[in-house]
């Protein structure tokens, strides 16, 4: 059985997922229907909801959607719908983790490391892991 010419697509809506699902389902839906590299960024702007579409439009007022790159596109899109978090509230989330009452030592080690991801500790993370830990275990023996 042969393939449908052109495998639908629903458009991009924010509030229903993320960034990243949507890109990669975009990959995919270029990769099944063939489409050629010049033909991306158009046919992006046909897979966006109107909300969407006005935040690549607004963005700059004097150039229009078809005369973006595919990569710049991506790029305002990104930036717009998916900014990266600001390290300061990041880090002082991380800070302020302390072990919750009856929780066990290895889960709140895990917390610790998934929240030290985004803080951007560099060299200076298994400090900081260690810090926190000794500041925010309940049990005083270990401290």
């Amino acid at each position: 059985m042969a393939l449908p010419q052109s495998i639908p697509m629903e458009p991009f809506i924010a509030k229903v997922e993320t960034l990243a699902s949507y890109l990669y389902r975009l990959e995919m839906f270029f990769t099944t229907n063939n489409v050629p590299d010049d033909k991306k960024a158009p046919r992006r702007t046909t897979l966006l909801s109107a909300e969407t579409y006005a935040v690549l439009k607004n963005r700059e007022e004097h150039e229009k959607p078809k005369d973006k790159s595919f990569q710049e596109m991506t790029a305002i899109l990104e930036e717009q719908l998916n900014p990266k978090p600001l390290v300061i509230s990041k880090r002082f989330r991380f800070q302020k983790r302390n072990q919750a009452e009856g929780k066990i030592v290895a889960t709140f080690c895990a917390q610790l490391k998934k929240l030290s991801t985004i803080c951007e500790f560099g060299q200076f993370l298994n400090d900081s892991l260690r810090d926190r830990f000794v500041c925010g275990v309940r049990n005083e023996v270990i401290k």
